[in-house]
């Protein structure tokens, strides 16, 4: 298990609500696709929001970086940025 604790920074703009497992159940079947382990640890520590390290190193060009990409956020689930919210996951894939 990856340790998470001081992956988000300290900024609540993109966190949701306190996660709950009926919150993933409810995301996973809106979306009709089982959520990533991983992705629902992170969101057990913050349901969430902007990492702390926003920049990962790439071994490609990303189009505007050589050698990096840029991360300015995660979306949780539940809430206005939710990735099951009204314009999260769904609308953008339809889109």
């Amino acid at each position: 298990m990856v340790n998470f604790k001081d992956w988000f920074d300290d900024g609540d703009y993109y966190t949701g609500p306190p996660l709950t497992d009926e919150m993933v159940q409810n995301a996973e079947k809106e979306l009709g696709y089982k959520l990533p382990k991983s992705y629902i640890e992170l969101l057990r520590v913050k349901n969430g929001g902007s990492p702390a390290l926003s920049c990962f190193p790439t071994k490609e060009p990303t189009g505007w970086a050589p050698d990096h990409v840029e991360v300015m956020c995660v979306y949780g689930i539940g809430g206005k940025n939710g990735i099951d919210a009204e314009l999260g996951s769904s609308y953008l894939i339809g889109a």
